[in-house]
């Protein structure tokens, strides 16, 4: 058998038959700011809270009393300068501090909104003058999102106690009461909405910078979308979300990085050089939202060039669709 294919090979290219046709090259990945795949800084995962409170801390026992009503168990000490509280495979840290500067002001209703707070609870949020701050570790071999879920049951049962607010110290957050009782309520282990917020911010008449905060809790650095036209904000502020998400299993994510998204793949650069390589009216976009990063990296179309908006946008909609 295998000498008569090759007779009939041998035939055809004798016959003068053309040869089959070749692949035709890949398209060239325009990778100018970003050359080679480099990781952004990290930093093992951590949660921080902001407890923001005047009420006395409560005893080491009624702590461990409310945690163990929320559906968990804790061992909480007292330590030279405030309270350990061991979780499963979290210890926590819980102490006093400085009072953040960034707490919404109740006379300054643009806050209250993209916090979901309302005038009275930004009042009473704005009136406080003490703070506290949880800092949260997992043990080694943790996996990232079971960090969360335990630091949120200590930070909630110390504010339940304490007839105080919640700050999430990484995504710039801070939670109204009844928001943080009915997601915790709804899914009492990892969500990560509660973890990583998106933040949205116009720029002119129909285009948004979106990206996220919140990614340093995993170690991992913040993404950002732009130039997003107005029609697809809301469903890339969901892919945004899920793109997040999947990031925090990636190793040496940084600039050059290449996300998978089905049939889409993303570059991932440094936003200040890609806002640079746009109009001027977008290179501040998205400087001053709230929450510290490890990195900000931009996502853009590996097959276009760096600053041609068209193509960016034509690249939003495929992953607007994908």
């Amino acid at each position: 058998m295998r000498l008569f294919v090759s007779a009939i090979a041998l035939c055809l290219c004798a016959c003068g038959a053309a040869p089959p046709p070749k692949a035709p090259p890949p398209k060239p990945k325009y990778r100018t700011l970003a050359p080679t795949a480099s990781p952004s800084p990290t930093h093992p995962p951590e949660v921080r809270f902001a407890i923001l409170s005047d009420r006395a801390v409560p005893d080491v026992s009624d702590i461990e009393n409310r945690i163990g009503k929320m559906g968990g168990v804790a061992d909480v000490g007292e330590t030279g300068t405030g309270l350990e509280i061991a979780l499963a495979g979290v210890v926590c840290e819980f102490n006093p501090v400085e009072r953040p500067a960034d707490v919404p002001k109740a006379i300054l209703p643009a806050e209250l909104i993209a916090q979901g707070l309302s005038d009275e609870e930004g009042k009473a949020l704005d009136a406080t003058k003490k703070a506290h701050q949880l800092v949260c570790k997992g043990e080694e071999g943790l996996p990232p999102r079971n960090l969360p879920p335990e630091a949120e049951l200590a930070a909630g049962a110390l504010a339940e106690l304490m007839d105080g607010w919640i700050g999430d110290l990484y995504s710039g957050r801070y939670w109204p009461r009844a928001d943080w009782k009915a997601s915790r309520k709804a899914n009492k282990r990892y969500e990560h909405g509660r973890s990583i917020r998106v933040v949205t911010e116009r720029y002119d008449d129909n285009r948004y910078w979106i990206g996220t905060r919140g990614m340093k809790t995993f170690g991992r650095p913040d993404i950002e979308l732009f130039p997003v036209a107005d029609a697809r904000v809301e469903a890339m502020q969901t892919q945004l979300l899920v793109m997040a998400d999947l990031l925090i299993d990636e190793t040496g994510v940084g600039p050059g990085s290449i996300i998978s998204l089905g049939p889409v793949d993303a570059l991932l650069i440094e936003r200040s050089a890609y806002a640079g390589s746009l109009p001027a009216a977008t290179s501040g976009v998205g400087r001053d939202t709230p929450g510290p990063s490890t990195a900000r990296l931009a996502i853009v179309d590996p097959e276009a060039p760096i600053g041609d908006l068209g193509r960016q946008e034509a690249f939003i909609r495929k992953l607007a669709v994908r």
